[in-house]
């Protein structure tokens, strides 16, 4: 899937199908399935002009699928690789633990764990949560509210992240858990650069 922002609609179809183009009414984004019809070059000019934020493949002419994520939290997370996850317990006192897996599931970002942990019953009980972790010269630091998404398509996209969920999990085992990340800000440190604020 294409997430587009909505001004890039009409440019966008003079390079595909316009009958593909579907607008989306639960999103302030424009979503839209589509088949490349032309160049990877379109792609690339589409990232360079800001309507797109990644291209998770990009597909040649010749039909083949093409997806892009547009969730910017999802690209930052993904640029850090190991990002560290802080919540608090029953007593108010502060947990941090490595994480790496997160992925785009209709837009938002998810994490996973399983609910055998601590950081699972954590985040249920304490939703409030932050994060943080190095990338592209500078440190980043993520606000977010997290809320349990009991969804199996949602498990199963998770699982698919190349961090390797799939070696310990699968969906209908009864412990896997996705969380979805809400309200959330990130906040870009660069030195000798002021703060760059993101939400996503």
């Amino acid at each position: 899937h294409v997430c587009l922002k909505s001004s890039a609609i009409h440019w966008f179809a003079h390079c595909f199908e316009p009958n593909v183009l579907q607008k989306s009414t639960t999103h302030p984004t424009v979503l839209c399935s589509i088949r490349l019809l032309q160049s990877e070059y379109k792609i690339k000019s589409l990232r360079r002009q800001g309507f797109i934020h990644e291209d998770v493949c990009l597909a040649a002419a010749g039909g083949k699928e093409c997806e892009v994520r547009m969730n910017k939290i999802v690209d930052i997370l993904k640029e850090i690789h190991i990002f560290h996850l802080a919540t608090v317990d029953e007593k108010g006192n502060p947990h941090v633990r490595p994480f790496s897996s997160v992925t785009e599931y209709r837009g938002e970002a998810l994490i996973c764990t399983n609910n055998t942990k601590d950081v699972y019953q954590q985040m249920i009980t304490h939703p409030q949560i932050e994060m943080s972790g190095m990338g592209k010269g500078g440190w980043i630091r993520i606000d977010a509210t997290v809320e349990r998404l009991d969804d199996d398509d949602a498990r199963a996209a998770m699982l698919k992240d190349p961090t390797g969920p799939s070696r310990l999990y699968h969906v209908g085992d009864g412990i896997f858990e996705v969380f979805r990340l809400k309200d959330v800000k990130a906040f870009r440190y660069v030195h000798g650069q002021e703060v760059e604020i993101i939400e996503g």
